[in-house]
């Protein structure tokens, strides 16, 4: 399945969108998160976007600090780029994939 594929996919429902994300991530071999939401006035799903449960990477702030009375967490992130995002389309009634990311880090 290429990029070309995903892209302009169309959803009924976002709860599909997450699903087949899902599945997709199985299926290459990563797990995803839930990142970004934005809701309308009314409660509706607007966009959502899933990312690599390995996206982005701690901030330094957090590591090298001398007040620190335990060791940090060990770090998970790797900064992977993985994304898959949709929108929600009031004309046609569905969830459109507007951006899908495919490249990992790690």
């Amino acid at each position: 399945m290429s990029i070309a594929d995903l892209v302009e996919r169309e959803f009924a429902k976002f709860e599909q969108a997450e699903r087949f994300y899902c599945n997709y991530a199985l299926a290459i071999g990563f797990s995803i998160r839930r990142s970004r939401l934005r809701r309308s006035e009314g409660g509706v799903v607007m966009e959502r976007q899933w990312v690599c449960s390995k996206e982005g990477s701690r901030s330094k702030k957090w590591t090298n600090r001398d007040d620190m009375f335990r060791t940090p967490r060990k770090e998970t992130r790797e900064n992977c780029h993985a994304t898959f995002a949709m929108k929600y389309c009031p004309k046609r009634d569905a969830y459109i994939v507007t951006k899908v990311v495919t490249e990992h880090s790690h």
